[in-house]
């Protein structure tokens, strides 16, 4: 059986399923990873503890620096307190949508 996929693209919004490791040695998107669900998820790591919202913090500035959009047009959407969580990006994808594909691919 199939997984859901990390980035679902709609007309107004994208949504990314992330799994970020806190307290990492530094800041980097680091490929697609699959479960043994099947679900893909974009793995990310930071060196913000996840504490205080933190590593939320630390996650969407390192997306938007990595996509050349401000961070205001990204939002964690679900999984606040939890390693999986899914980010969704405001705003039509064309412009940032292939540099994110090229990021999930190195």
């Amino acid at each position: 059986m199939a997984g859901r996929s990390w980035l679902t693209v709609g007309p107004d919004q994208a949504s990314l399923r992330l799994k970020v490791t806190p307290k990492a040695a530094k800041d980097a998107l680091a490929g697609i990873a699959t479960d043994a669900a099947g679900d893909q998820h974009l793995v990310v790591r930071v060196t913000a503890p996840a504490e205080a919202g933190k590593a939320n913090r630390a996650v969407l500035k390192l997306l938007a620096k990595q996509l050349g959009l401000p961070v205001s047009q990204l939002a964690v959407t679900s999984g606040a307190s939890a390693r999986h969580k899914t980010v969704t990006i405001a705003g039509s994808a064309p412009t940032w949508l292939d540099r994110l594909r090229k990021i999930a691919q190195a």
